[in-house]
């Protein structure tokens, strides 16, 4: 902003000032010149007085007249008929044959002014008298002028261009401190605040800026507590979950439910210290092996899919499955991904997961279901649901794929039941450099 700043005001500057010394320039050159014609015309009239005096057999007396005045570096001669040049030695030109004819003139000759004016002599001849008048002095007082106005037009929009940053610094400063503390504040960093300077507009908007960071780190503030608060409230009914699977007589009943309730207080303990931490600390990268973690989960829903007559075929191919992601929020992922399967299909539909290497990196996880397939409305869309969920299952699995770098489709596979793509990002070399959680 600044650069344009400077630039319109060197271009305005410049403009104007061409504008100004054009016109002057030239003007200074026609009253130079002028003084030169009046000078001429001034001397023509004097020898037309001295040729007046003189008859037109006395050459030499009007030659020596004409000759002696060579002072402030005019040269004169006079013109008769036939063709006789008395004098200096001055061109016959269109001008000599309109004196003769009444009419005074003045004629460029070379690089000096040159009047040519009627003149008679004693006897009643007719004759012209010329005078030149050296402008050298001129044209040095015009280059002058030229070089002058030259140098305005260079400097003035240079100086227009040095005082335009200097104010302009006053102004576009301010603006890039505050450009720069919203960017931080957009990445996370709710403690940032501008130091409002500048021009009172400006001071004014630093003074709103910090007013808003200040809104909103409250909130923010007040949300993750409000989170914390509610699951650490869920702790007790899981602890009570954990001592009932304890008293069970079956062990291995027990074991399978002591083992779902310790994901369950695991996945609130990992909630209420997420809620906890600042912003830039939960967007570090963070790996895990999306093939280990849906094969674990596979093998956990794998007994509840036989007690309800579901084959569930897990497929994984290719060798690398890294995705960017927290391990905990993946397998929350894939259990969303698996319980939708049990909770919207009747007992009895066959499943398939399938987990391939993405390219250039990542991996993408794909689950499928003999059911009656999706909706018309958009399942992925957050709190959208119209089988009496509340709609945020797969609007979380999405969100994790695109904080990966992945996305998430929904749509039907070949047999018309529902198909979940989600393509996770993995640890590209630009990201290998971060730290790892």
């Amino acid at each position: 902003m600044r650069r344009r700043l400077i630039m319109l005001a060197v271009i305005t500057t410049f403009v104007g000032t061409v504008l100004l010394a054009v016109p002057l320039a030239l003007y200074g050159r026609h009253a130079y010149l002028e003084e030169a014609d009046q000078v001429a015309m001034s001397r023509a009239h004097l020898f037309r007085s001295v040729l007046s005096e003189c008859d037109s057999h006395e050459e030499f007396e009007v030659f020596e007249g004409l000759r002696e005045d060579k002072t402030d570096g005019t040269e004169a001669a006079a013109f008769l008929r036939p063709g006789k040049v008395v004098g200096a030695n001055l061109p016959w030109t269109a001008a000599v044959d309109r004196a003769f004819e009444g009419r005074a003139s003045v004629e460029t000759i070379g690089a000096d002014e040159a009047a040519f004016t009627p003149a008679t002599t004693a006897d009643g001849r007719r004759a012209v008298v010329a005078v030149k008048v050296d402008t050298s002095p001129q044209w040095a007082s015009i280059h002058r002028l030229w070089a002058a106005s030259g140098v305005v037009v260079l400097v003035l929009p240079l100086i227009a261009g040095l005082l335009t940053d200097r104010l302009g610094r006053t102004i576009v400063e301010p603006i890039d401190r505050l450009v720069g503390a919203a960017e931080q504040l957009k990445s996370g960093r709710l403690s940032t605040r501008v130091a409002p300077g500048g021009p009172a507009e400006t001071r004014r908007l630093g003074e709103a800026f910090n007013a808003l960071a200040d809104r909103i780190e409250d909130l923010i503030v007040a949300e993750r507590e409000a989170v914390a608060d509610m699951s650490h409230r869920l702790r007790t009914p899981v602890t009570a979950l954990m001592l009932q699977a304890e008293s069970l007589k079956d062990p291995v009943e027990s074991s399978r439910m002591l083992d779902t309730t310790r994901r369950l207080r695991q996945q609130i303990s990992f909630l209420i210290e997420h809620a906890r931490k600042p912003a830039d600390e939960r967007q570090r990268v963070a790996l895990a092996d999306l093939a280990a973690a849906v094969t674990e989960r596979v093998d956990f829903w794998s007994p509840l899919a036989e007690e309800q007559n579901r084959r569930c075929n897990l497929l994984v191919t290719g060798q690398e499955h890294q995705v960017r992601a927290c391990p905990i929020e993946l397998t929350a992922a894939i259990d969303v991904l698996v319980e939708n399967i049990f909770a919207h299909t009747p007992e009895g539909t066959d499943m398939r997961v399938a987990v391939q290497s993405g390219l250039p990196d990542g991996a993408v996880l794909v689950v499928e279901d003999d059911g009656p397939g999706l909706g018309d409305v958009d399942v992925i869309a957050r709190g959208t649901s119209t089988r009496g969920s509340s709609g945020l299952g797969l609007d979380i699995v999405r969100q994790l794929a695109e904080r990966s770098g992945g996305s998430m489709t929904a749509g039907h596979c070949a047999s018309g039941g529902a198909r979940i793509e989600v393509r996770m990002g993995g640890l590209s070399p630009a990201g290998a450099r971060s730290s790892v959680a």
